[in-house]
């Protein structure tokens, strides 16, 4: 009788300190929940405009807010500078944002390069994201038009 309650004891104390296991990866625009880094980064995502400009997102979840917060890190692939606008949106919203073209994001990244530094906001969503990208240039920003998508 004295074993089954020391093992019953043991078991409860031993799940107390066990974390879970669980990953809530992030949700990048319409892809399923997918693979996380150690980091907890999701996999790489081409932008949906331009096949060299590359996201991936991050979920940190606050203890002290309600709200999630979301990352974003690019990667460049191109052999030239790119300048764009951005905007982090939940996933909800993807239509009213392509439609509305508006984004409060500006950033440049070097060629063939990733960011070392990533981009945040703070969302009601916690499951799901959409990142926009629009207004792109190449080389120096200003000195020329808008790029199309390629």
């Amino acid at each position: 009788m004295k074993f089954i309650a020391l093992l019953f004891i043991g078991l409860i104390t031993m799940t107390s300190f066990t974390t879970s296991n669980k990953i809530n990866s992030v949700v990048k625009l319409e892809l399923p929940e997918g693979n996380v880094d150690q980091n907890g980064w999701g996999s790489w995502k081409t932008t949906d405009c331009f096949r060299g400009l590359d996201f991936r997102v991050k979920r940190k979840k606050s203890s002290y807010s309600t709200k999630t917060e979301w990352l974003v890190q690019f990667r460049n692939r191109y052999n030239n500078k790119i300048y764009f606008n951005f905007e982090i949106v939940p996933y909800s919203q993807r239509s009213a944002i392509r439609k509305s073209q508006r984004t409060t994001n500006r950033t440049d990244l070097n060629a063939n390069t990733t960011e070392r530094n990533s981009h945040y906001r703070y969302l009601e969503e916690s499951n799901t994201v959409y990142v926009h990208v629009n207004r792109v240039r190449f080389n120096k920003d200003g000195s020329q038009p808008y790029s199309n998508c390629d």
